[in-house]
C-alpha cells in the first residue's frame, strides 16, 4: 500500500510539474504569437510605406520627364542647378534694378538743376 501511495504521490508531483511546464510553454507561445503579430503588422506598414514611396518616385520621374529611376538623381541635380542659376539671375536683376533706381535719381536731380537753371535764365531775360 505504501508503495502505491508513493507512486501515486510521485505521479501527482510529476503531473503537476508537467502542467506547470505546459503553462509556461503556453505563455511563451502566446508571447511569440504576439511578437509575430507585431512583426507582421510592422511589415504590412513597411510595405505600405514602400508602395507610397514608389508612387512618389514614379510621380517624380513623370514630373521631371525622366525615363528611369536611375536618371532621377541626375534630373534632380539638374533641377537644383537650374534653381541655383535662377537665384543668381534674380540677384543680378535686383542689383540692376538698384543701379537703375540710382541712375534715375541722379537723372532727376540733373533735370531739377537744369530746370532751375532754365528758370533763372528766363527770369533774367
Amino acid at each position: 500500500e505504501r508503495y502505491r501511495l508513493e507512486q501515486s504521490m510521485g505521479h501527482s508531483v510529476a503531473m503537476s510539474t508537467m502542467q506547470s511546464e505546459k503553462r509556461d510553454m503556453e505563455r511563451l507561445l502566446s508571447t511569440e504569437r504576439d511578437m509575430t503579430d507585431g512583426l507582421e503588422s510592422s511589415m504590412d506598414r513597411a510595405r505600405a510605406d514602400n508602395l507610397g514611396l514608389m508612387e512618389i518616385l514614379n510621380w517624380a520621374c513623370r514630373k521631371l520627364s525622366v525615363g528611369g529611376k536611375e536618371s532621377l538623381v541626375d534630373a534632380i541635380g539638374d533641377v537644383l542647378i537650374d534653381r541655383s542659376d535662377a537665384r543668381i539671375q534674380v540677384r543680378t536683376l535686383e542689383v540692376d534694378v538698384t543701379t537703375l533706381k540710382s541712375n534715375n535719381a541722379n537723372l532727376e536731380c540733373e533735370n531739377d538743376k537744369l530746370t532751375t537753371h532754365i528758370e533763372e535764365k528766363e527770369n533774367q531775360v
